[in-house]
């Protein structure tokens, strides 16, 4: 999902100050006249409009101006070329913007245009001030983040997507990204962290910024689905808020893969982690038809420095037509990893009459110990 930011459309503006001599009551800049203190550029998609602004002050305490901007000469073809006019007035320092409205043909070819403007006061004895307005006509690019990929998940357990930003500023942006949780709690419910491209969080000017955007349930959820926003504050825009909105569901798993037991350190620093228990349901589906009887199951092969085992039931009844059988395996972890491994145990079933139909399997316990 792409949330394009920018509120002006087909229109950018890029603030560039110009000082009180670049004109006003006459081109001597005479204390006690006006004049123009800021003017504004434009950046257009063809058949675009647009409108840049032209600010003035008065630097008379006495006197009230009449200003008008306008196009000096024709507008190039099929460009359409609007001043406006307004009222300065006193005392000195007040200020006002004369807005010129700049309409550009379906046809313009990209490339820049300098359109020569006048202004002029109502004051007879004053000469007019010539100044130009650039006007860039070109593909927009708008400041946004977005998803690269929805978020899938890993056979440990995280989800993962990809994130790109999309600097369409004129300075650049620090684009450090935090996750904002809309229905979980971080560190209880799940963890989300990103990994920027080598040399951090930075977009210049039109560049695009990368990096993956990763998420880790805790294992002991039940089925939900998690919605999260990703945002920056631009504050090139007064910290306008950029953000995208996802959302990635989770559930009891039918199979049993990876299984994360546990995360301690996150980015170097040590977590607060109620997550240290995993509970496995195995089936065994089918079971031969003609095979009643009793299974017994049991843990082996398990590491009982760093994990506990629980089987539940630690028996259970086989029919005679077939029907699956069901056990929950709880692991708990009672070491403090050190680093990211994957361990293992087998899960025993041994019948008590046939032999044939005992099982053996070996099941992965993952450590996922963040950086």
């Amino acid at each position: 999902m792409e949330v394009k930011a920018r509120a002006l459309g087909a229109v950018s503006v890029l603030f560039s100050l110009l000082f009180a001599g670049c004109g006003g009551g006459g081109n001597n800049n005479a204390p006690g006249t006006w004049a123009l203190i800021n003017q504004e550029t434009l950046t257009l998609a063809p058949g675009g409009v647009g409108s840049a602004a032209f600010t003035f002050q008065n630097k008379s305490e006495d006197a009230t101006y009449q200003l008008t901007i306008r196009l000096d000469g024709t507008a190039p073809n099929g460009w359409t070329v609007t001043g406006s006019s307004m009222f300065l007035d006193k005392p000195i320092g007040k200020t006002v913007d004369l807005e010129v409205e700049v309409r550009v043909p379906a046809n313009a070819p990209n490339g820049q245009r300098f359109l020569p403007l006048v202004i002029t006061d109502d004051d007879p004895t004053t000469e007019d001030v010539s100044v130009s307005l650039t006007v860039t006509v070109g593909q927009i690019v708008v400041t946004s983040i977005r998803e690269t990929a929805a978020f899938v998940p890993n056979l440990d357990g995280r989800f993962e997507s990809g994130l790109e930003i999309t600097n369409g500023e004129t300075n650049p942006i620090a684009t450090l990204v935090e996750p904002r949780p809309l229905n979980f709690v971080g560190e209880v419910d799940a963890l989300v962290w990103f990994s920027p491209k080598a040399g951090g969080f930075v977009a210049d000017p039109g560049g695009v910024e990368t990096m993956k955007c990763s998420a880790l349930p805790r294992t002991n959820t039940v089925a939900k689905t998690f919605s999260l926003e990703n945002y920056f504050l631009n504050p090139w825009q007064g910290g306008r808020e950029e953000k995208y909105s996802t959302q990635f569901s989770v559930k009891p798993p039918n199979d049993v893969l990876y299984t994360i037991t546990s995360l301690d350190w996150l980015m170097g620093v040590r977590m607060s982690d109620p997550d240290k228990v995993t509970t496995y349901d195995v089936t065994f589906d089918p079971v031969p038809t003609g095979k009643a009887g009793l299974y017994t199951f049991s843990v082996a092969n398990l590491d009982t420095t760093q994990y506990t085992a629980v089987v539940n039931p630690p028996n259970a009844p086989v029919n005679a037509f077939s029907a699956p059988v069901t056990v929950a395996v709880t692991i708990t972890r009672i070491g403090d990893g050190t680093g990211e491994t994957v361990d293992e145990f087998t899960l025993r079933a041994t019948h008590d009459v046939h032999a044939d139909v005992n099982g053996l399997l070996r099941l992965p316990i993952r450590t996922y110990v963040g950086r």
